[in-house]
């Protein structure tokens, strides 16, 4: 693969951020959803089309742990270990938002 190539392949990786810098969100777990999501990626072929970054508060407290997906905007909110897995099997396999976990959506 050209270093072109390997550019454009980075560049594409879509993010999940996980509010882990927040007052409300560490409290309720957010470390546990983002040692999940990353375990998660990492032994995935998905790790080569994510990743996964701690974030400040990402105005969802009421909804925490808080996972948003970029570029797209969608927030998840009350994730946990099994929502994780959902997050990665809908969205970032099937590319469709978990509905049911979905809080926000950019506009």
């Amino acid at each position: 693969m050209t270093s072109v190539g390997v550019i454009r392949s980075v560049s594409k990786k879509k993010t999940l951020l996980v509010c882990n810098k927040g007052k409300a969100c560490p409290r309720m777990g957010s470390g546990d959803v983002f040692d999940c999501l990353k375990k998660a990626l990492d032994h995935t072929e998905f790790g080569e089309h994510f990743k996964v970054k701690q974030s400040d508060c990402l105005d969802a407290c009421k909804y925490g742990p808080v996972v948003k997906v970029k570029p797209e905007g969608v927030v998840y909110g009350k994730v946990g270990a099994k929502e994780c897995i959902k997050i990665i099997l809908r969205h970032l396999k099937k590319k469709k938002p978990s509905k049911k976990l979905v809080v926000a959506k950019k506009k």
